[in-house]
């Protein structure tokens, strides 16, 4: 396949190799581990300590578990989900620049539905937190990158590698592939960091330079920790040689 001829080409230094597993799209049967795999990371996570702050239940870890479910199935589905040792760890990416489908206009029609229903059952506490990273983020994207420009892009929407398996190199690898769609495309590439402390080195070694950041939590009387941090990060395609394209 092209995409894996070009991942293979992507310039990311002194990343390990991947012996036992290298990044293959994912199947259904991987998205149960990629539930695991991120209610292993999300403790760690600044920005779901934010959104999760307050106590949840079975019920609510069972809507959330359901809608990162179908919403996996969706990335199956359409060819942007990625994953190494079985889903133990996966990256999932959006072309903004590509048309959907039928089927997939159905099925994110229903997940945007969903999503609708699934917020309005959270505690009111958890909604306001929800709407201020939403309009925080696309203020973030209208103001710096534009809507025309963005649909222009690639972004990467979720990498996460359990814990047990960090420090193999899986996450570099999983975050080249994204690279490789992009730069076969002449495309930029975007996401957002919630981890800046721990993640911005990770996400320079993948050419991501931090644009601009934005904060939450600052304004909210609840909240008593420090304002979490969030970069837009922008990764300019290479022209295959390491150098990129300005």
């Amino acid at each position: 396949m092209m995409i894996q001829e070009k991942f293979f080409d992507c310039d990311v230094e002194k990343a390990p190799l991947l012996q036992a597993s290298s990044p293959r799209l994912m199947k259904y049967s991987d998205i149960p581990s990629t539930i695991e795999t991120t209610d292993a990371v999300i403790p760690g996570d600044p920005l779901f300590n934010y959104l999760l702050e307050s106590e949840s239940n079975n019920h609510e870890r069972f809507r959330d578990h359901s809608m990162r479910y179908f919403g996996m199935c969706i990335r199956v589905y359409s060819g942007v989900a990625w994953c190494v040792e079985d889903g133990r760890g996966f990256v999932a990416f959006e072309e903004h620049y590509k048309s959907r489908n039928g089927t997939e206009k159905i099925l994110y029609g229903v997940s945007g539905i969903v999503s609708i229903i699934m917020q309005s059952l959270k505690s009111r506490e958890k909604r306001k937190r929800g709407a201020e990273l939403k309009k925080k983020m696309q203020n973030l994207l209208d103001t710096t990158l534009g809507k025309d420009k963005l649909k222009q892009m690639v972004e990467l929407t979720t990498i996460a590698v359990h814990p047990k398996l960090q420090g193999k190199g899986y996450g570099t690898q999983l975050g080249k592939v994204v690279s490789a769609v992009a730069d076969s495309k002449g495309r930029e590439c975007f996401l957002f960091s919630s981890n800046v402390k721990a993640n911005t080195v990770f996400y320079n070694n993948l050419r991501y330079e931090i644009i601009d950041t934005f904060t939450l939590g600052e304004d909210n009387p609840k909240w008593d920790k420090e304002p979490v941090t969030i970069a837009l990060m922008v990764r300019k395609p290479s022209d295959g040689t390491g150098a990129f394209r300005h």
